[in-house]
């Protein structure tokens, strides 16, 4: 009875074992199932990933619309291993041509290229606007069709709406066809077309990973289609800069060009491309303003100059030639208001300030003119009346007139007739320093002895001054016109005589410095204001009309004097305190293997 009653027991008990074990073997098989599933996800995830990062590389490294789309074409063709690729983009007037095709026959790519979003029934244009029933079997969560047989397709297409594009297709032999549609954010761009005689060779993951692709597709298309509105909007202004008269630059805080129009470009001699991006001061401005135009730029860059709305300035030409420019400035500031760069529109104004040169030179040789006339004709009025007087006593007085009168009358005539040869030949030496046919006579010259013959010359003149005359031992011989040095010392004793009272001494030195000679005229006088030391070697220049009317003189002995020093390879230059008197000095090149003494 026990062993009875244990064995139904025993029987339910293994049967609980089994269901147990069966349950557990089930959950083992679905968390094996779901372990693999996991496993492909992650595959496939990976995969991706793997082909996200490749297209990103591929479309960053295209600048070109054609080649990028070109070369995706024949990449998607090596990724699904589909015979036919087509890429069409949308345009603005809601057409949906191709733009490229690989492995489609022309005659297909003619009958498709016409399709147009204002056209129902197509699929194509169902994929583009986005109006799928993504629960189909026939689409993808993205959006795109993909069909891996036409025929099938076709013949249950009694239950489907009339689909243009995979009848198309059936038409031309292609069994396996996917429609991916290209988008950004909301916006559709357009849509790859794929297309195979075989049936099954574009499985709904390649569809996914071909997905992948086109996002960064339509990225790159929006890049370049936005670069390329950029370049036309560019265009668009140079042109508009390039019909502008005037030279348009821009320089950035870097001092570079960042901007040059045609103008500037054809005034400077260089390309565009020769100028963008280099250093203006350092290239396109002369040495000898580069560093002051330089810095008052970067003292504008950090603030501490006010902006200057205009100046002129000379650019240098690639010929080396300096052209003056006009600027007009505005300083170009960023969003929050730090100053980036300056935008320079400047006008060509070197003729019209060669043109006003020209005439300031002729209204100030009109003035000389004019000046000199009157000068000569006063300086030769008195002479000439001094001559035409006394000869004319000398003629009607002759037996009347003792003797010690006539000598008197007589040196009186000589003296009016040296000075009017003076007033001559000063303004021969004039107009040939002004013509270029001043020339020297050089020849080797004992200076000390000039000076002295000069000294003793003056002693006679102005026998009411003391002439003192102070050499240095053993004066060099120099390389001289003796005529022409004689006369710079003449002039130079007289204007000290001139300018001096009786009695006072007028010291005459020369000295030695270096490699050359330093020859002064020193008087007692009545000095020069600071003001006129630099114009009193201008021609014309007459200091004495202030200082002392009576004094004569046309303003060109200290004019001719410089001209004379400067020919010989000398300066010259004065000192003065008015009051005071003044100091002349000249110095001329020396002869260092040869001297002489006094």
């Amino acid at each position: 009875m026990n062993r009875a009653a244990e064995l139904p027991t025993k029987v339910k008990d293994e049967n609980r074992r089994k269901q147990q074990l069966i349950a557990e073997l089930t959950q083992l098989r679905q968390r094996a199932a779901e372990l693999e599933a996991s496993a492909t996800d992650r595959q496939r995830a990976e995969e991706k990933l793997r082909l996200s990062h490749y297209f990103l590389q591929f479309a960053n490294r295209h600048t070109e619309m054609p080649s990028l789309l070109y070369e995706f074409a024949v990449e998607v063709q090596r990724l699904t291993g589909c015979t036919a690729v087509g890429v069409r983009l949308l345009d603005d007037e809601g057409n949906i041509p191709y733009l490229v095709y690989k492995g489609f026959s022309r005659e297909f790519y003619e009958s498709e290229s016409s399709l147009s979003l204002k056209s129902d029934g197509d699929m194509c244009r169902r994929v583009v606007r986005g109006l799928v029933d993504s629960s189909l079997p026939l689409f993808t969560p993205g959006g795109s069709l993909c069909v891996n047989s036409t025929t099938l397709f076709l013949a249950n297409s009694a239950q489907l709406e009339k689909q243009v594009t995979c009848d198309l297709c059936h038409g031309f032999g292609y069994e396996s066809v996917a429609l991916v549609p290209i988008r950004l954010g909301e916006r559709t761009l357009g849509l790859i077309h794929l297309a195979d005689p075989r049936p099954n060779v574009v499985t709904p993951e390649q569809v996914e990973m071909v997905e992948v692709a086109v996002m960064l597709l339509g990225a790159a298309i929006d890049r370049l289609r936005a670069e390329e509105a950029l370049r036309e909007e560019r265009d668009r202004a140079q042109k508009y800069l390039d019909v502008a008269g005037a030279i348009l630059v821009v320089i950035d805080a870097d001092r570079k060009v960042s901007l040059i129009n045609r103008k500037g470009c054809d005034i400077l001699g260089f390309r565009e491309e020769e100028i963008i991006g280099r250093d203006w001061f350092d290239n396109f401005l002369p040495a000898r303003v580069k560093d002051e135009t330089r810095a008052a730029f970067e003292g504008l860059m950090m603030g501490t100059v006010t902006p200057f709305e205009y100046f002129e300035n000379p650019v240098l030409t690639r010929s080396g030639e300096e052209r003056i420019i006009a600027w007009h400035n505005t300083v170009l500031t960023n969003d929050i208001g730090d100053v980036i760069g300056t935008l320079s529109s400047g006008a060509d104004i070197t003729e019209q300030r060669q043109l006003w040169k020209k005439m300031v030179e002729y209204e100030e040789l009109s003035k000389l003119k004019s000046n000199l006339l009157s000068a000569v004709s006063h300086e030769l009025r008195t002479p000439l009346a001094i001559i035409k007087g006394y000869s004319t006593m000398l003629l009607d007085y002759d037996r009347k007139l003792r003797g010690n009168e006539k000598n008197e009358y007589l040196r009186s005539i000589d003296k009016a007739t040296d000075r009017l040869t003076e007033l001559v030949d000063h303004l021969l030496d004039s107009l040939r320093m002004e013509a270029g046919l001043l020339k020297l006579e050089k020849h080797p010259t004992n200076l000390a002895k000039l000076m002295e013959e000069v000294a003793a010359e003056a002693r006679l003149r102005a026998p009411n001054h003391q002439i003192v005359l102070r050499l240095s031992r053993r004066l060099p011989t120099i390389e001289a016109d003796p005529r022409r040095i004689r006369q710079v010392l003449d002039n130079l004793i007289d204007n000290a005589i001139k300018y001096s009272g009786p009695g006072t001494r007028v010291v005459i030195s020369a000295q030695r410095f270096g490699q050359e000679l330093r020859v002064s005229v020193t008087d007692q006088g009545i000095g020069i204001p600071a003001a006129d030391l630099e114009k009193i070697f201008e021609r014309m220049y007459r200091i004495e009309e202030r200082l002392n009317p009576e004094i004569g003189g046309i303003g060109l002995g200290l004019a001719i004097s410089r001209g004379l020093v400067e020919a010989h390879g000398g300066r010259i230059w004065a000192e003065s305190e008015p009051r005071k008197g003044s100091t002349f000095r000249f110095t001329l090149p020396a002869r260092p293997s040869q001297q002489a003494g006094p």
